[in-house]
């Protein structure tokens, strides 16, 4: 669960070792958080909204994390006391971090890809293809496609079964399994951008 307040947002009032509201409101947030989860009943109804999401980990189990994402480094950088102030509201299931550090090795992050929860499935807004790792473990009913991105998987698809067809034995049982997929995603929806 991640809270991102503005980049703008204080950690501490002016001059002082107070807290600023700022702060305090995202930290409210995540508490209030906290609390509704600590009802296992709301915690069993989450991941129940999520169940199409753990199809290749069925029995794992969801662990609930927490992110505040708020401020600027330079307010507390190279000052002790702030930087333990700041570090004392944290738990092993509770970080902050400030808008700098969501940059920091940026050119090492992996992309992803971006959807919107809608009902019982999830509208991906991405328009080229980041990997297709989803396909082979989802139903075509857990995701709707941009029309661009479903056209450049098809595309993709297409071409690696191709290939595959003239390689070796067991090049040909892959594409049977690129097949498999290749179906699904004609049955999968796509809206247009």
């Amino acid at each position: 669960m991640i809270e991102i307040e503005k980049p703008s947002s204080k950690f501490f009032k002016d001059g002082a070792l107070s807290l600023h509201n700022d702060f305090r409101s995202g930290i409210d947030q995540i508490k209030t958080w906290q609390a509704w989860f600590s009802n296992p009943n709301n915690k069993v109804h989450f991941e129940e909204q999520l169940s199409f999401l753990k199809k290749p980990v069925r029995d794992a189990p969801v662990e609930i994390k927490y992110v505040l994402v708020t401020g600027r480094r330079s307010e507390y950088e190279g000052r002790r006391e702030k930087i333990d102030l700041i570090k004392s509201y944290e738990s092993p299931d509770f970080k902050i971090m400030s808008f700098d550090s969501l940059c920091e090795n940026y050119e090492n992050n992996n992309e992803l890809y971006l959807g919107i929860r809608r009902n019982k499935s999830v509208d991906i807004v991405t328009e080229k293809i980041i990997s297709t790792n989803f396909l082979d473990w989802c139903d075509e009913s857990d995701f709707t496609l941009s029309g661009p991105l479903k056209s450049s998987l098809i595309d993709l698809l297409s071409q690696e079964i191709q290939k595959a067809r003239s390689g070796s034995k067991i090049s040909q049982i892959w594409a049977d399994r690129r097949e498999e997929t290749f179906r699904k995603l004609e049955r999968m929806q796509a809206k247009n951008a």
